[in-house]
């Protein structure tokens, strides 16, 4: 894969994860972030006891579960912070991928993003005229680089609507050259290109069926890992499973096609954090890390 960016984007380099997607099985109990999960829900005071947390919506109100303007709900706001506890399991994920699944050294993301995929009805942005919610994209139209891979981990058994919605590879990349042939695959265009991408889809039918057919539920169960291309289309679709799905998601990248980037990457989100070293990625690398385990 080529590791930086020339005046016009390449959607269609080689993959280091073959199709772009790579199913793996965690070791238990070392790798148990769902009990750590429910010990912080008590913790912050949002359950009075340890519960199933596919059962969860049963137990917080209502309103902590409704998506905000940024598809964020105050769940997820709340597990901004977690605790020690939390951060060893999630490092023991991370030496697991270093030690057995992967084999090079790479940077992960210093803190995982956790989502509480409630059943509830989301915000009325991006939903075309049938209703359907539109929150396809890839990570590289919030500004992050094609050398980045995704890891993507339910902590509750999750299918159909409650599961990620992704396409491979193949199909990820035919559709982004579709979408960026108007303009001329810039780089720049690209890397803001989330609300244009969600325009696309509202203003073109074909396009949006095309999108639409190309990702499907990736059915998981708790103890699995996802690994995928950042190139690779995925959303979020609206929970109508009757079950809460929990998952963390986090991001790593081969230390050495982060050492030939050639341009610095930010998110084109509400936080504008460096996908740099001692940013959003860890100062030290999956090495580092396993040398102190």
């Amino acid at each position: 894969m080529q590791t930086t960016e020339s005046r016009k984007l390449d959607v269609s380099a080689p993959s280091r994860l073959g199709e772009g997607l790579r199913l793996l099985r965690l070791p238990m109990p070392e790798c148990d972030l769902a009990a750590e999960v429910r010990r912080l829900l008590v913790a912050k005071g949002l359950t009075k006891a340890p519960v199933d947390l596919a059962e969860l919506h049963r137990h917080v109100p209502a309103e902590m579960q409704v998506p905000d303007k940024d598809g964020l709900n105050a769940v997820t706001r709340s597990f901004y912070e977690t605790d020690a506890g939390f951060r060893a399991r999630y490092l023991a994920i991370v030496r697991h991928l270093a030690r057995e699944a992967l084999g090079f050294e790479f940077l992960f993301q210093d803190t995982p993003t956790m989502r509480f995929h409630f059943p509830v009805r989301f915000i009325e942005a991006y939903r075309d005229e049938h209703g359907t919610y539109l929150g396809h994209h890839n990570d590289g139209m919030l500004g992050h680089s094609f050398e980045e891979i995704n890891c993507w981990l339910p902590l509750t058994d999750c299918a159909g609507s409650a599961a990620l919605q992704i396409a491979s590879l193949p199909d990820s990349i035919r559709l982004l050259d579709e979408f960026c042939r108007p303009f001329d695959h810039d780089p720049d265009t690209f890397h803001q290109g989330r609300l244009r991408f969600v325009e696309r889809l509202l203003k073109d039918g074909p396009f949006r069926q095309a999108t639409l057919a190309a990702t499907r539920p990736y059915d998981m169960r708790y103890g699995e890992a996802l690994l995928f291309e950042s190139r690779c289309l995925h959303a979020t679709a609206e929970n109508a499973e009757g079950r809460t799905r929990i998952s963390i998601d986090f991001r790593l990248i081969p230390l050495q096609a982060y050492e030939r980037l050639e341009r610095v990457y930010a998110s084109g989100g509400r936080s504008k954090r460096k996908f740099v070293r001692g940013d959003v990625f860890s100062q030290v690398s999956s090495a580092d890390l396993l040398k102190v385990a």
